[in-house]
């Protein structure tokens, strides 16, 4: 478990580097949709977009998030990729479910910080286009019917940095950075470019004031302990984990400090 958790934080240490010492584009990657959809095309994209529901247990300070994802549709560096290319939405679905912990400074509310500690998502494609989806209430969590012939094309179990909360109105935000793992062959047949495909991937996801339902009168001042949040829009891109050689020495600098920390202790 420390080997995994040092990977996580040498990893978001390396990540986050990169990002404050240069600015970049998000990578291309290329999808072929023609198994699920022959009336499209292989197409190129840096973004997929979707809407999210989920639903939050809170007990004491940390939380428990059940929740999908159903995707809309892919740009290209801000340009939408057409759906009759894509056959997003038109010739299969295409939706990911998963749950998340969280580790907040207090009761969830405006101005609480929470950190994403665990993730479990699973990215599925609906070739039937047959699925039903029941968004997530106070009452209940989200349900989806009619997913026996749903195929798996990736998995995400590793959270290398997370962030989540509410904003100053009340609205919910999460910004995810994750491992990415493809299914062979059904997910290396979907994603085929590059190979092989990136193995992090990057979501950020929020809503407006009014997409929060909360057990309280008030979802913002730390008096609720069950969350819906539906109308949830996001983002999710790609990249690469950093060089080994970067790894190496963010490893080696997270060993002295727990080393030096047991000199103190």
């Amino acid at each position: 478990m420390f080997k995994v958790r040092t990977l996580a934080l040498a990893v978001g240490s390396a990540l986050a580097l990169g990002v404050a010492t240069q600015a970049s584009a998000a990578p291309v990657f290329t999808i072929d949709p023609t198994a699920y959809y022959g009336a499209g095309a292989v197409f190129n994209a840096t973004q997929a977009t979707g809407s999210s529901s989920a639903r939050i247990v809170q007990a004491g300070l940390n939380q428990t998030v059940d929740g999908y994802i159903t995707f809309q549709g892919f740009t290209n560096n801000g340009a939408p990729v057409g759906a009759g290319t894509s056959g997003i939405t038109v010739g299969y679905n295409l939706y990911a479910t998963f749950t998340q912990g969280l580790t907040c400074t207090g009761p969830l509310a405006t101005g609480v910080s929470c950190s994403v500690d665990s993730l479990s998502l699973s990215l599925y494609v609906d070739p039937s286009m047959g699925n039903s989806f029941t968004a997530a209430s106070v009452g209940a969590n989200y349900s989806i019917t009619d997913t026996a012939n749903d195929i798996l094309l990736g998995t995400s179990n590793l959270v290398f940095t997370g962030v989540a909360g509410l904003d100053a109105l009340g609205g919910a935000f999460e910004n995810i950075t994750s491992n990415f793992a493809l299914t062979n062959p059904d997910g290396m047949n979907y994603f085929i470019g590059p190979d092989p495909f990136y193995d992090i991937v990057f979501s950020a996801f929020n809503n407006t004031s009014q997409g929060i339902t909360c057990n309280s009168a008030n979802c913002a001042n730390g008096t609720a302990t069950i969350f819906a949040i539906n109308q949830e829009t996001g983002t999710v891109d790609f990249n690469r984990v950093p060089e080994p050689g970067t790894l190496a020495l963010l490893g080696l600098s997270f060993a002295g400090l727990g080393f030096a920390r047991r000199r103190k202790v």
